[in-house]
């Protein structure tokens, strides 16, 4: 599962999409940390879930997994540690590399969603466009 975190994504504010090349180093660079602190909200958010939802075992080991709407609870911790950040052209995708990231977030006709990269994007939201608009109001200042 990949988020992509670049200029593109700031085309319904501007207008247009941006495209890479017309980036500055600045803003790239403030992209890269907002897809960082999108990453980062997500294992937190996966580690913190709570233990509302079902309780079952699965050989020695009992797990209560998180209830439908929260982000999926930790169990084997494979979840956790496929969350990457790779840099691209124009800033970076998120990513979730596990196989069951997609179907954790949008859920499957038998397990509802636990949703967690799209809310941890959400949250970040707000202070990464606010990033980006301090960087490239220097970008054009220079």
């Amino acid at each position: 599962m990949r988020f992509n975190v670049d200029g593109r994504g700031f085309g319904n504010q501007l207008r247009r999409a941006i495209d890479p090349a017309e980036l500055s180093d600045a803003v790239i660079k403030e992209l890269r940390r907002g897809a960082v602190r999108i990453q980062g909200d997500v294992v937190q958010s996966i580690q913190n879930s709570p233990p509302t939802g079902k309780t079952y075992r699965r050989g020695n080991v009992l797990h209560t997994a998180s209830s439908p709407g929260n982000a999926p609870r930790t169990d084997t911790g494979r979840l956790v540690q496929s969350a990457r950040v790779e840099p691209t052209q124009g800033g970076a995708d998120v990513v979730i590399a596990s196989n069951s990231a997609v179907h954790l977030e949008y859920g499957t006709r038998n397990m509802a969603p636990r949703p967690h990269l799209e809310p941890a994007a959400e949250r970040n939201a707000d202070q990464l466009a606010e990033a980006v608009a301090r960087a490239m109001g220097r970008a054009w200042e220079d």
